[in-house]
């Protein structure tokens, strides 16, 4: 964060000039005008008493900035939660086994920008600048809490995106040995269709009518294959985000992507 740029712009938002900034939190106007030119750069408890002058919570503002620069790029893909017989029906199945070295390529980009982006929350929280040590239980139990679900929710998701690729791999070991069906990822009957439903993961379920999957074990057969055919189609929409991610990995590398 530009702590510089930020006090000189929450400054002129309330109309106020630097000497009536400074009377408000007990600093002289060279102060103000110093740490605006970013000649010096303010203690913690004096960018904390600037900052309740100009009505804006410190450190709300300095986590929000700092998380703002981490893009969660892969947080909006639900694949990794997909049961096998979503990944089929989705399209994402027969996209990995087209673009099988596109999908690699793609996984390991993601593996790497994780990591990235842990290592640099590692650095937010971390940073001496910060308000995470010495400043009361309340606010270090509260950085500390923030940051660690971050790094926790990414390192989970990369254990998801390993769970996809094995699940994608096994079931095209599948289909070569003929057992996509047997293995239940075909549904064929209705019978099939109504137990996938039921069985339905939380994070798949799109819209009001797939809340309460108890609903589906008295369904007819024909309003289980509507409901089925609806879901289907909002999961193509993944498959459509991924295959846009694919193209453009494609358009920036020109990686041939036949096997």
């Amino acid at each position: 964060m530009n702590i510089a740029n930020k006090i000189k712009t929450l400054r002129k938002e309330m109309h106020l000039t630097q000497k009536e900034l400074g009377l408000l939190c007990n600093l002289s106007q060279a102060q103000i005008a110093q740490y605006e030119s970013g000649l010096r750069n303010p203690r913690e408890k004096t960018l904390v008493k600037i900052f309740n002058a100009l009505d804006e919570d410190y450190f709300e503002l300095v986590e929000a900035e700092n998380m703002s620069t981490i893009k969660m790029s892969v947080q909006d893909i639900y694949l990794p939660e997909f049961p096998k017989w979503a990944l089929y029906y989705s399209g994402i199945f027969q996209t990995f086994k087209d673009k099988q070295m596109l999908f690699y390529y793609w996984f390991y980009q993601k593996q790497w920008c994780l990591d990235n982006e842990i290592n640099k929350i590692k650095q937010i929280k971390f940073n001496f600048n910060i308000p995470f040590h010495g400043y009361g239980n309340k606010i270090n139990n509260y950085e500390e809490t923030f940051y660690n679900s971050h790094i926790k929710y990414l390192r989970n998701l990369k254990k998801s995106l390993n769970i996809l690729l094995k699940s994608l791999e096994d079931m095209l070991i599948g289909e070569k040995d003929g057992l996509l069906e047997k293995s239940g990822i075909v549904l064929n009957t209705t019978k099939k269709k109504r137990n996938a439903l039921v069985n339905l993961p939380q994070s798949m379920l799109y819209d009001k009518d797939l809340i309460h999957q108890d609903n589906f074990k008295t369904k007819k057969g024909q309003d289980i294959e509507k409901t089925f055919l609806n879901l289907v189609d909002k999961l193509k929409l993944e498959n459509e985000k991924l295959l846009i991610e694919l193209n453009n990995i494609e358009n920036e590398t020109n990686i041939d992507n036949s096997l």
